[in-house]
C-alpha cells in the first residue's frame, strides 16, 4: 500500500491493487476525536513516528527522498508525514502570492489575486480600512468566525475593518496544499463615493495561524457619485455645476480611444466643439471658458470609442451669470 492523501489532521492509505482505502490514521489529540470510521487514532507523537506508517506498509521513508511518495522529516510539515513533491515548495509562507489587484466597477470594488503555490492553506481573510486610519492587528489564532468579531477588544476603535473571510464566504476558501497557480476574486459592494480605501489580504493555515501578505496591500479611490465606469474609460461628472465663468470635463482612459466632446444649447444646437481627437491612455481634464455664452441650460455630449463603435453620454449643466 502507498500513502495517498492528507485530510485535515488525518492520513489515508490506499491499497495499490484494489480500489479501497486502508491503513488510515488520524491525530486523536489535535482533532479531539477518539474514534473514526475505518481509521485508527494515534497521539500526536504517534502521528509523527515513522513506525506508525511503515507498520501499515506505507510508501514512506525518514528524510527527504523523491523515490518515495511520503517523507517524514523533523522541522517539515510540523513533524507530520508530507508528500515528497511538497518539499520543493517554499515552506517559509503558507501562500506564495503572485499578484493582488483591485479595480472600480459598476458592481463595486473587484479584488483579484493569484497564488503560485499554497501549503496547508485553509483560506483568506480580507480587511478594509479608510486611508490614514489605524491598521488593525491580525488575530493570533483562528478557530471560528467569532475570532473575527468586530466587537473584539483587539479591534477596538476599528469597527468594520473585517470585510470577508473564508469561514463564511466560499470564494475565499483555500486549496490546501498545491503547487499550481490559483485565481481568486471578491467584490466589495459596500463602498462610499469619494473615499479612499486600503485592502489587506491575509491567509490562515491549518493550525489557525494567520499570516498577513504585506505585498498584497492596495489602495483604491472610489469614484464620485455620477461617474460612469466602463470597461476602458471612466467619465466623471462635469464641475462646477451650476457654473459661472468656466466648467471642467474630467475623464480617464485605460487604452487609446477616440473622444469627441461637444456642447449643445436647450434647442439642441451645437454651440461648441470642446475636443475631437484620438487620445492615449491616461487622466484628462478639459476646462471650458463660457464667457461668450448666455445664462441657461446646456448639455455636454461625450462620444467615446473606436473606429467601429461609439458610446454617447450626455450631462445637463446650468450657466448662471
Amino acid at each position: 500500500m502507498d500513502g495517498y492523501a492528507l485530510i485535515g489532521k488525518g492520513f489515508v492509505g490506499r491499497d495499490a491493487t484494489y480500489p479501497k482505502f486502508s491503513g488510515n490514521f488520524f491525530d486523536s489529540e489535535a482533532s479531539n476525536q477518539s474514534t473514526a470510521i475505518n481509521a485508527t487514532g494515534k497521539t500526536t507523537n504517534g502521528m509523527k513516528t515513522l513506525a506508525t506508517f511503515t507498520g501499515a506498509s506505507w510508501d514512506i521513508v525518514s528524510g527527504y527522498d523523491t523515490n518515495h511518495i511520503w517523507n517524514l522529516e523533523s522541522g517539515v510539515n510540523s513533524g507530520y508525514p508530507y508528500l515528497s513533491w511538497a518539499k520543493a515548495v517554499d515552506q517559509s509562507l503558507p501562500v506564495t502570492l503572485a499578484s493582488f489587484t483591485g479595480k472600480a466597477t459598476k458592481a463595486g470594488m473587484v479584488l483579484e489575486w493569484e497564488t503560485s503555490a499554497e501549503i496547508e492553506n485553509f483560506g483568506f481573510v480580507i480587511y478594509r480600512r479608510e486611508e490614514n486610519s489605524p491598521q488593525p492587528p491580525l488575530r493570533g489564532g483562528v478557530k471560528s468566525e467569532s475570532d473575527y468579531s468586530t466587537n473584539s477588544p483587539s479591534l477596538e476603535g476599528t469597527r468594520g475593518v473585517l470585510l470577508a473571510l473564508y469561514i463564511t464566504d466560499n470564494a475565499l476558501v483555500g486549496q490546501g496544499s498545491v503547487t499550481k497557480s490559483t485565481k481568486y476574486s471578491f467584490t466589495d459592494t459596500k463602498v462610499e463615493a469619494g473615499k479612499s480605501y486600503v485592502y489587506t489580504l491575509s491567509d490562515v493555515d491549518f493550525s489557525g495561524k494567520e499570516t498577513k501578505l504585506a505585498e498584497a496591500k492596495i489602495k483604491i479611490k472610489v469614484e464620485a457619485e455620477g461617474a460612469i465606469l466602463a470597461d476602458n474609460y471612466i467619465l466623471r461628472p462635469v464641475y462646477p455645476n451650476p457654473f459661472n465663468a468656466s466648467f471642467t470635463v474630467p475623464f480617464s482612459l485605460t487604452k487609446a480611444m477616440n473622444v469627441k466632446i461637444s456642447l449643445y444649447n436647450i434647442a439642441g444646437q451645437r454651440v461648441m466643439t470642446i475636443l475631437e481627437n484620438n487620445l492615449n491612455a491616461g487622466e484628462y481634464s478639459y476646462q471650458v471658458n463660457a464667457d461668450n455664452l448666455g445664462s441657461g441650460v446646456y448639455f455636454v455630449n461625450v462620444e467615446i470609442g473606436s473606429s467601429t463603435y461609439f458610446r454617447h453620454h450626455t450631462q445637463k449643466i446650468v450657466l448662471m451669470k
